[in-house]
C-alpha cells in the first residue's frame, strides 16, 4: 500500500470518528507525521536494497565499474541420515554407486551454473570450487563445506551456497531409495573474503 493509500486511510478514520461523535486524542498532524516517518524508513530500506529499483522491481546490480579483485566464500550443509541409511552410504553400498564423489562433482557443477539458477545472479568467472564431504558417525550425518574463488567484480557466496545445496540434494537423491527420512539442514554462509564489504565471518555465537 502506498503512503498516499495509508494517509487517505488515516484521514477516513479520523472523519469517521468526528461524525460519529467518538473522541480522540489522536490528530491529523500526528497520522500525517507518523505515515511521513514510515514512508522515508521505507524508501531507506527500498534503496539499501541492491536488487530493487527505486520502484521495488527486481533488477539487476550493475557491477562493470567495479575493479576485479580476488573473492572467496566458504559455505556449509548437513545431510542428516537414518542410522541404517548411513551405513550403506559409509559402506559405499548404496546402489546409485559412490555417494560422496557423485555428489562432490555435482556440488562444483552447481557452483558454476549459479547463474542460471538465481535469477539476478551474475555469470562469475571461478577460479576454483571445492568441496569437503565428511562421515560423522555421531550424528549420521553428512557435513558438506564448499568453496568458491573468483577473481572479479562481484562475490562469490552463491555459488559458494549453491554448490553445498547441490551437493546435499544429491545426496538425498542417491539415498531415497533407501528412505526418505532424510534432513537437509544448517546451509549457512561460513565465511567470505574480498569486496567492498570486506571480510565476513561467522561467529561461533551465531544462531544456527
Amino acid at each position: 500500500m502506498s503512503f498516499r493509500c495509508l494517509e487517505q486511510v488515516a484521514r477516513k478514520f479520523l472523519q469517521y470518528n468526528t461524525a460519529s461523535g467518538i473522541t480522540t486524542s489522536i490528530r491529523s498532524s500526528d497520522i500525517e507525521g507518523s505515515l511521513r516517518t514510515w514512508n522515508n524508513s521505507v524508501i531507506a530500506i527500498r534503496n539499501a536494497l541492491t536488487h530493487s529499483d527505486q520502484h521495488g522491481k527486481a533488477k539487476m546490480v550493475d557491477v562493470s565499474d567495479k575493479v576485479p579483485t580476488k573473492r572467496e566464500a566458504t559455505a556449509s550443509a548437513i545431510v542428516s541420515l537414518q542410522q541404517d541409511t548411513f551405513k550403506l552410504l559409509q559402506d559405499n553400498q548404496l546402489k546409485k554407486g559412490d555417494v560422496l564423489s557423485v555428489a562432490t562433482l555435482a556440488g562444483i557443477m552447481g557452483a558454476k551454473e549459479c547463474h542460471r539458477l538465481i535469477p539476478l545472479c551474475h555469470h562469475v568467472p571461478l577460479s576454483n570450487v571445492k568441496l569437503n564431504l565428511s562421515l560423522n558417525e555421531e550424528s549420521n550425518a553428512v557435513n558438506i563445506a564448499g568453496t568458491a574463488v573468483s577473481v572479479g567484480q562481484t562475490g562469490v557466496e552463491m555459488e559458494a551456497l549453491t554448490a553445498v545445496s547441490i551437493a546435499a540434494l544429491t545426496i538425498y537423491d542417491m539415498c531415497k531409495g533407501v528412505s526418505q527420512n532424510i534432513v537437509i539442514g544448517d546451509i549457512q554462509l561460513l565465511e567470505k573474503k574480498g569486496g567492498k564489504s570486506g571480510h565476513y565471518r561467522k561467529s561461533a555465537s551465531s544462531a544456527t
